[in-house]
């Protein structure tokens, strides 16, 4: 493409030279940069003068920056290029560049002649925050250089399973030294992302990009009851949850297991007493008790995580679910069932357990069911 381009701008300087214009020999004498002040900003437009003698039937301008222009006249209505000659440039990086503007072997002048100039760029120099740096928080950034015409502000975020992106904000307001904007409440471009340390920039509205920033992100946070807990377990290993109790599992006493769905041998009427265990989502950690003794039962029974929480995740809260009601004739429930703190996590701490103390009514079967809530970043594996 660049050899066939060339290709025909060479032809079209070889056709304005084959058209025999009687130019008066011109002569490049100097270039001008018009700069109210010693610096130009992105994305505004440089005046370039190139001064002169006679004419010429062509220029050749370099930027720099990478930009290039040629500068030809009409070969089928051949107007020469007379001085001086203005022409505009914008800048999409900050740096120093050298504006370069030469004659060639088609201009019919001579000469070549040079200027440099300094390009700024967007800078963020503050932050301004009114709330956490968080999914559906708001962002103001201070600085200078961003221009007049909005452009974009962009959160850096890295995720857990996936890659890492810049997530556009949406700007509320924007000047050539400010930004504001929101961070997506919700969407796939929050949720899967760790608290993290990490950046916020802006891009002019011509595409140059500031510093970055140094923000802390502070993720969305989603609560579950690690009764319901599915797929991989932290260590991989099934079950989720274990569990122990004061007294030998038997027929008459059942600490619940992964899938463990059975009734008690006491109550004979089964399908009058509520299912329990984690299988099929019951949603509750469950325990089961019999007594037949004349002072009833009590012991402590203790759920707990086969491994300690990934990724943030801790212990939000336990709890115990009071199961008074006698399910059948022969099953009179319990005195009480409270969590015992001296078995259980506190809140914050990455391995998940609970105990609960009870004691069952002498009459017979008692039935009691808990919980362990932990919080973490939203979308991210426990």
């Amino acid at each position: 493409m660049k050899a066939h381009c060339s290709a025909v701008v060479l032809g079209a300087l070889a056709l304005i030279a084959q058209t025999g214009l009687a130019l008066a020999q011109g002569q490049l004498t100097g270039i001008s940069l018009n700069l109210p002040v010693p610096e130009i900003k992105t994305c505004a437009p440089l005046m370039v003068t190139v001064k002169g003698t006679g004419q010429c039937a062509n220029l050749d301008v370099s930027f720099g920056d990478g930009g290039h222009l040629i500068i030809l006249q009409n070969p089928k209505h051949p107007k020469p290029i007379t001085f001086p000659h203005t022409f505009t440039h914008q800048y999409s990086r900050p740096g120093i560049f050298h504006v370069t503007v030469a004659t060639n072997q088609y201009s019919e002048c001579t000469g070549k002649e040079g200027a440099s100039v300094h390009v700024v760029g967007p800078q963020i120099t503050g932050l301004f925050l009114f709330e956490n740096v968080t999914p559906g928080g708001f962002v103001l950034v201070t600085g200078q250089n961003f221009g007049v015409k909005q452009g974009q502000m962009l959160l850096h975020l890295n995720y857990v399973n996936k890659f890492a992106q810049d997530v556009p904000l949406t700007v509320t307001s924007w000047g050539d030294g400010f930004a504001s904007g929101t961070i997506p409440g919700s969407g796939d471009s929050v949720s899967g992302a760790l608290d993290q340390d990490t950046t916020v920039k802006v891009i002019a509205s011509c595409g140059a990009a500031s510093n970055d920033f140094k923000v802390h992100f502070t993720a969305a946070r989603d609560v579950v009851d690690l009764a319901n807990a599915s797929g991989d377990p932290p260590n991989h290993q099934s079950p989720w949850i274990l569990c122990s109790t004061s007294w030998p599992i038997s027929g008459s006493d059942a600490c619940q297991t992964y899938g463990n769905q059975n009734f008690p041998q006491e109550c004979t009427g089964g399908g009058d007493f509520p299912d329990w265990g984690l299988g099929g989502g019951v949603g509750y950690l469950g325990s089961y008790h019999a007594s037949g003794f004349g002072n009833g039962e009590s012991g402590t029974d203790q759920f707990f995580a086969n491994a300690p929480l990934q990724n943030g995740w801790t212990v939000h809260s336990t709890g115990a679910d009071w199961t008074q009601q006698a399910f059948v004739s022969n099953c009179c429930g319990i005195d009480y069932v409270s969590v015992d703190a001296g078995q259980s996590s506190s809140n914050g701490d990455s391995t998940p357990k609970v105990g609960f103390d009870y004691k069952v009514n002498a009459c017979g079967a008692g039935w009691f069911s808990g919980h362990i809530f932990i919080i973490g970043p939203l979308g991210v594996p426990y």
